[in-house]
């Protein structure tokens, strides 16, 4: 069973945004659902993992967006939170894109 709650900031002063998501079928009120349901079951559980402690990542500005997503992915507690201020954020944030809709690449 996936249900989902996704959270998008599109700046740190920004009103919150957030949608229901459910896969098995795609539904909820997010904007994209099969988008996003297909998205993550290519993904797998590497859609979640955080970015390592040790990581070495480009300085690469993404933009302001901040997202974060809670609930339950075929059963497993989730909660994950994502960020575009660097490269490594920017590869993280890539693996569930379609969760937080249509935003710039880079900027």
């Amino acid at each position: 069973m996936t249900e989902l709650i996704v959270t998008l900031k599109k700046s740190p002063t920004s009103k919150a945004q957030t949608w229901k998501l459910t896969c098995d079928p795609p539904g909820g009120d997010h904007p994209e659902p099969k988008k996003a349901c297909a998205q993550l079951a290519k993904q797998g559980e590497k859609a979640f993992e955080p970015i390592p402690s040790d990581a070495v990542c480009t300085e690469i500005y993404g933009g302001p967006e901040q997202g974060s997503i809670e609930g339950t992915w075929r059963g497993t507690r989730i909660q994950a939170t994502y960020q575009r201020k660097d490269g490594c954020g920017l590869d993280r944030w890539s693996k569930v894109s379609e969760l937080f809709g249509e935003l710039p690449r880079v900027r």
